[in-house]
């Protein structure tokens, strides 16, 4: 979880693709997790680091990048996957 978190931290300030390449997003680490803000509207959203756990649990079992198999867990499943594919692919986890 904190190489995850360094990660994150490696890449705040970058616009980054939502994992289905609709919208675009910064992420910023915060307090007990992080938050994304959305580029299209200035919204913000947070996540907190145990549902982000959550969610590389799942990942870790199933390795989908696909959003439905997420959907029960995060409201922020096409930023949280996102960073789980850069991560993965900078040799990460």
């Amino acid at each position: 979880m904190e190489s995850f978190l360094s990660f994150c931290r490696s890449v705040e300030g970058q616009e980054l693709p939502t994992i289905g390449g609709q919208g675009k997003f910064l992420v910023h680490l915060a307090p007990g997790g992080v938050e994304y803000t959305l580029l299209s509207n200035n919204k913000h959203r947070r996540q907190s680091q145990a549902n982000i756990e959550t969610v590389l649990d799942r990942f870790d079992k199933t390795g989908s990048f696909i959003t439905t198999g997420y959907l029960d867990l995060t409201g922020c499943v096409s930023y949280i996957l996102r960073l789980i594919k850069r991560y993965v692919k900078s040799g990460g986890g």
